[in-house]
């Protein structure tokens, strides 16, 4: 049971806290790609993630591996969410409350309501 709640949360963490927003570039400009950031680069190959050491107009680069300009369709920058992540926080303490209250109920189910 703790595996799968810790395996839940990860995927929580590493999906349900990103986001994807698309960043202009091409066009002999490089937009607002800075280095330092991560990107995801679509090319006709595919996409690939890049954590950007260099751009130009030209090109985009991580280390020693580019991609120039002319190859890329779209370039998205990867972001923090707050809202996603909001609503992850949200959504685990909610299953949490939920499994913590089943495993404290008594054998025969929930206590009856007296009135």
């Amino acid at each position: 049971m703790k595996r799968a709640i810790c395996v839940f949360l990860m995927t929580l963490h590493v999906s349900g806290c990103t986001t994807l927003s698309v960043v202009p570039y091409g066009n002999g400009g490089s937009g607002q790609i800075r280095e330092g950031e991560r990107v995801v680069v679509t090319t006709p190959a595919g996409a690939r993630e890049l954590q950007v050491t260099k751009v130009s107009a030209d090109e985009i680069c991580e280390n020693d591996q580019c991609v120039r300009s002319d190859q890329v369709e779209r370039v998205e920058r990867k972001e923090v969410s707050v809202l996603k992540t909001a609503g992850a926080v949200l959504v685990v303490t909610v299953l949490v409350a939920v499994v913590v209250a089943l495993h404290s109920a008594p054998i025969g189910g929930l206590p009856a309501m007296g009135l």
